[in-house]
């Protein structure tokens, strides 16, 4: 399969006639697209806002009351079952 002689044969076949009009027929179709599909254009927006500002306000009546546990101290005393004072008892 020779490549260029692929290349110089696609090059020379002529364009399909309907390509010439493809263009008009697209834009035709979106412009039809785009009177339908405005509305959504300030609703969806809207509704992520809305959506963002409810989250925030459940996350932060969530955390009103946090859970209280041990604090994780990296310096702090070590617990009882810490490997290094499991291997430090007399047996």
């Amino acid at each position: 399969m020779d490549i260029d002689a692929n290349l110089r044969r696609l090059s020379a076949l002529t364009d399909h006639p309907r390509l010439a009009v493809i263009d008009d027929a697209v834009m035709a179709h979106i412009h039809a697209r785009r009177g339908d599909d405005q509305h959504i254009g300030f609703r969806l927006p809207i509704l992520a806002a809305l959506a963002a500002v409810a989250i925030g306000a459940a996350s932060t009546r969530a955390l009103e009351n946090p859970m209280s546990g041990p604090a994780l101290a990296p310096f702090a005393p070590l617990g009882p079952l810490a490997p290094s004072t499991l291997l430090a008892t007399d047996r």
